[in-house]
């Protein structure tokens, strides 16, 4: 799956899409 990266409080994390 492809992983879309969000932006939270300056901290990056993948999310599975």
């Amino acid at each position: 799956p492809e992983y879309k990266f969000k932006v939270s409080r300056t901290n990056f994390f993948p999310q599975p899409n």
